[in-house]
């Protein structure tokens, strides 16, 4: 059932409100942790969020566990033996009267087989880009609408050495600007001079416009406030820009205000197949929504 109506987790209004001092430094805190956390701002989100969390079977917050040599390693391991296409865009998926499914490419290539597993991104779903023939039960079509899609950029630096504490996973800082960088994961314990700088929410999708030198900039700025003008500068720069990517407009599923608040069934709802040949998987299928382990176990 429902478990949240339109009322917001927190509110920037509430924030500036707040006297200068601990009371605004700890709501600024929090306010970072949450939006990072559900890649999405605080006007976003219910304020019924760490019920949806425990409902979907989440942990709020979980352990943070690092793969050293990245997840290319994982995707190639699970890859083993399969026969993957890449630049295969899907447009449409059948289901054909005999029960198996036709999935037609924008190349014009077309796949046929007895049963089709669709994990495509949240986002994907939402915009309508891949046509469904019938189209998709009105239930799950419902579901796919009122479940939040995130949206969590990252602003990823290697440093020529490491200028911060080695034994701090997470470095934030709290600023009042929420289209800086403020949020840094370190990875320095697994001995790499490398810190991951985070924007999320509705700030990060109007940060997709920049460049990456002003994105860099941003974070840059953050962190010679903390750290003083003379820190090395990175030796390398990465950003995603997850929102305005088509293959996956947006990070991963999040508990948006909706009008008639969140649905702890439309995970479910996500996850059920369509008859007996289409499948759906993906994070917000599972019972671990916008956790990598989730769409693994889904």
């Amino acid at each position: 059932g429902a478990v949240g109506g339109p009322a917001p987790l927190l509110s920037q209004k509430e924030i500036d409100s707040k006297k200068a001092g601990d009371e605004r430094l700890a709501a600024i805190l929090f306010r970072n942790m949450v939006e990072n956390y559900t890649a999405s701002s605080v006007e976003q989100l219910t304020g019924h969020m760490v019920g949806y969390l425990a409902g979907k079977g989440g942990d709020f917050i979980p352990p943070q566990n690092i793969l050293k040599e990245g997840f290319g390693v994982a995707l190639e391991h699970l890859a083993e033996g399969l026969d993957v296409r890449f630049d295969h865009v899907v447009t449409k998926i059948e289901i054909l009267k005999d029960g198996s499914v036709k999935v037609s490419t924008k190349n014009g290539k077309v796949f046929e087989a007895q049963k089709v597993i669709v994990t495509l991104p949240l986002g994907v779903l939402k915009s309508g880009s891949v046509e469904f023939v019938p189209s998709l039960p009105e239930k799950k079509q419902l579901a796919i609408r009122r479940t939040g899609f995130g949206l969590l950029d990252k602003v990823v630096m290697r440093f020529p050495s490491i200028f911060w504490r080695k034994d701090v996973h997470f470095l934030n800082c709290a600023t009042a600007d929420r289209t800086e960088v403020a949020m840094f994961l370190s990875l320095a314990g697994v001995g790499q001079p490398v810190l991951v700088g985070f924007h999320q929410g509705l700030e990060a999708l109007s940060n997709e416009e920049l460049s990456d030198e002003q994105l860099k900039e941003k974070a840059m700025g953050v962190l010679r406030r903390m750290y003083g003008d003379s820190i090395p500068k990175p030796v390398e720069v990465v950003c995603t820009r997850w929102g305005t990517d088509p293959m996956s407009l947006g990070s991963y599923s999040a508990p948006h205000v909706l009008e008639d608040g969140i649905h702890l069934e439309d995970g479910p709802v996500l996850a059920e197949p369509v008859g007996k040949s289409l499948y759906f998987a993906g994070e917000a299928c599972s019972k671990q929504p916008g956790l990598i382990h989730g769409a693994y176990n889904s």
